[in-house]
């Protein structure tokens, strides 16, 4: 099986989809979208009116959303599933990425206009600043045509980074044993590390390879909840975020309108995080 035919579904809200013309400029980009592999597509309201798309492909949701964003549209992601029909979908696993340096000079750093998320400070505990935050990274659990049920399906990370020396850079993304932030070091010893080759701040690549799997080391979603994860460079000589795994939303598991932290609409969030250049 190629890296083309794993799949997974995600459910995305879209603005700006005002006629039956402006739903098929969406698909029609989607499909444009170079070794792309759409399985399922549907664009309809939901209960509120707003307008939802449910797909099934093997496009990053950095790659969708910046794809929409391009023909005047936007999207924010509500929600993934690996496309198979387990008794308990984990969803997936997301970490909010952050300096640890709360002086860092940002001036000479990348940014990344296309960052996708709705991050910001009032929604997120814990964040020093706007300024702090250097992205986002997904783990998403991928379908593939292995029908043992014992063994781990394909494990993917979408990165969506800013805020770094170099936007079009390999680094190392680690998997640390603990999940204290209050340094790289009190993360712990790192128990996997993967080399990512950033393209205008995004990445998405399989978490583990055919060897992990053939020697049953293959990291699924439950061993990185509660985790840590840190952006270095090759050497890991100097490290440029942290962040912590957490559980994220599975395919219809976040139809939150309205964030009662700051009583802002999903789209209002998506604002700020906009204005703020944030991933």
């Amino acid at each position: 099986m190629s890296e083309k035919d794993l799949t997974f579904e995600a459910t995305y809200l879209v603005n700006n989809i005002h006629c039956e013309s402006c739903e098929e400029s969406c698909k029609k980009a989607l499909h444009e979208i170079s070794d792309a592999n759409i399985k399922n597509y549907d664009m309809k309201k939901n209960d509120s009116g707003e307008d939802v798309l449910i797909i099934e492909s093997n496009i990053s949701p950095y790659n969708l959303i910046t794809k929409l964003q391009s023909i005047g549209k936007d999207a924010v992601l509500r929600g993934t599933s690996s496309s198979l029909k387990q008794t308990q979908d984990l969803g997936a696993c997301v970490s909010i990425l952050e300096s640890i340096s709360p002086s860092e000079n940002i001036s000479n750093l990348r940014e990344n206009a296309t960052a996708t998320s709705i991050i910001n400070s009032e929604t997120v505990l814990g964040i020093r600043s706007i300024e702090s935050i250097r992205g986002i990274i997904r783990a998403i659990e991928m379908n593939g045509s292995n029908k043992d049920p014992n063994s781990k399906n394909p494990l993917w990370i979408d990165a969506a980074l800013t805020r770094l020396p170099d936007l079009n850079a390999v680094y190392n993304v680690n998997l640390h044993k603990f999940g204290n932030l209050q340094s790289y070091d009190t993360l712990g010893p790192i128990f996997k590390s993967i080399k990512v080759n950033l393209l205008n701040g995004g990445a998405f690549m399989s978490l583990n390879d055919e060897r992990d799997h053939k020697e049953n080391k293959a990291v699924s979603l439950i061993d990185l909840v509660g985790r840590g994860v840190s952006i270095c460079d090759e050497k890991n000589e100097t490290c440029y975020a942290i962040g912590l795994w957490a559980r994220s939303s599975g395919l219809w598991g976040n139809s939150k309108k309205v964030c009662a932290c700051s009583g802002k609409t999903v789209w209002e969030e998506r604002k700020d995080a906009l204005e703020a250049g944030i991933v």
